[in-house]
């Protein structure tokens, strides 16, 4: 690690070209994507201690790094928590250490999609009827401060023999696929 440390708001004498305030540099580097932060660090040392220094730089790296997206403003943690939680993330994830597990009883239709943390069953109103709803539970996710499991169900959509189904909760989207209830005609030749 570099022994070179600058007083706050000093640049060096040669660096003519950094004169914006610190607090101006960061709001600007905090909106690089990782690339551009690790070339940024190798032009100036500046930014280099700039980028090691800011936890919220560092998370939105790491971030980047594991192929993720914050999850918005819904979090109350600070950066520094964030940061911290999700390299115990990846840390859990790349050595499969959970922190909890859930056991969900899969009914006995066999259309299910997991999705976004939520996980959904088709149902039948009678058994081994056709699927005509749609039975939802909420992961639980102590990123989102959601320690049990939400449930919910649609027991009749308005439509018959649901064949499959697709789901993205961040669209709010359920996607039905149909079978035709009707026979297919027969035609004859003469």
């Amino acid at each position: 690690m570099s022994n070179h440390k600058r007083k706050r708001g000093q640049n060096s004498p040669n660096d003519e070209s950094v004169t914006l305030p610190e607090e101006i540099l960061h709001l600007i580097l905090s909106n690089l994507n990782f690339k551009d932060l690790v070339t940024c660090c190798l032009v100036c040392l500046l930014f280099n201690d700039l980028v090691r220094e800011s936890k919220a730089i560092q998370y939105i790296s790491e971030l980047e790094i594991a192929g993720l997206v914050d999850g918005g403003s819904a979090s109350t943690l600070s950066a520094s928590d964030r940061l911290n939680e999700l390299l115990v993330v990846q840390h859990n994830w790349t050595y499969l250490k959970f922190r909890s597990t859930h056991t969900v009883r899969r009914p006995n239709n066999s259309l299910w999609e997991l999705f976004g943390g939520v996980l959904a069953f088709g149902r039948s109103e009678w058994s081994d009827g056709p699927t005509t709803g749609i039975s939802f539970i909420q992961l639980p996710s102590q990123v989102r401060g959601q320690l049990e499991p939400r449930r919910w169900e649609h027991k009749n959509l308005g439509v018959n023999r649901i064949r499959d189904f697709g789901m993205d909760p961040s669209q709010d989207l359920v996607v039905l696929i149909i079978m035709r209830t009707e026979p297919e005609s027969v035609m004859s030749g003469i």
